[in-house]
């Protein structure tokens, strides 16, 4: 027999704003954020290979995102990269809200990374205000890195995306999310998806995990 998520329980016992506000109160009160997994952009060609991500965040405004070997750190307003096709570094000015998100979107090619939206935002990372999350509806359970997950997705109204979020069962952080395009379910494409196999708040992160410094092939921090 195959495994089920939330043996003895039900769907019905639980609701879609209920996960996400647990959800939000967990990235939201977390000192310290870790996660590690795969990003997979689907707009790069019709099989796409997932890359190694990781992102640290560390309030009030120390981020890393390391994507394969390109890195990205933010230091108070500093924002610097390092490129490893091209093998040079780079700094940039914030173009969003906070130096975090830009750098997430410098990273991605231009989509927000949700772990940062959700550490700094709250539900406002969800397209809604600060007393909860907007339209969402709890679709099954699923498992996601071994784990038993809520998956939730957002209900697009005005021509966007939809956003579906693995949510751990019991640990309530965030174990994927996929970004859809718009157009409705007959003609949405997926767009991004992120696995996170590893997540960790409020552990301690070292000092030096926030300083740049060129990758070499086949390594990665520790």
């Amino acid at each position: 027999m195959g495994r089920q998520a939330n043996p003895g329980g039900a769907l019905d016992a639980i609701d879609a704003v209920m996960v996400l506000e647990r959800c939000i109160e967990r990235h939201t009160g977390a000192r310290t954020i870790q996660c590690a997994g795969t990003l997979t952009d689907h707009r790069d060609d019709a099989a796409p290979s997932p890359r190694r991500l990781e992102i640290l965040l560390e309030r009030p405004d120390r981020c890393r995102i390391e994507l394969d070997r390109d890195v990205t750190i933010v230091q108070g307003r500093a924002i610097w990269t390092y490129d490893s096709l091209r093998d040079r570094f780079g700094n940039y000015r914030a173009f969003t809200t906070t130096p975090a998100r830009t750098a997430g979107e410098i990273a991605t090619g231009g989509v927000s990374l949700l772990p940062i939206d959700l550490f700094e935002r709250g539900a406002r990372a969800l397209g809604s205000g600060d007393r909860g999350p907007g339209a969402w509806r709890l679709r099954e359970m699923d498992f996601c890195g071994g784990r038993p997950c809520y998956v939730v997705d957002s209900i697009p109204a005005g021509g966007r995306g939809r956003l579906a979020l693995w949510i751990d069962q019991d640990e309530f952080v965030l174990r994927r999310w996929r970004l859809y395009s718009g157009g409705g379910a007959r003609t949405e494409q997926a767009i991004l998806t992120v696995t996170f196999d590893r997540v960790a708040l409020d552990a301690p992160l070292d000092s030096s995990s926030f300083l740049l410094r060129r990758t070499t092939a086949g390594e990665r921090r520790r």
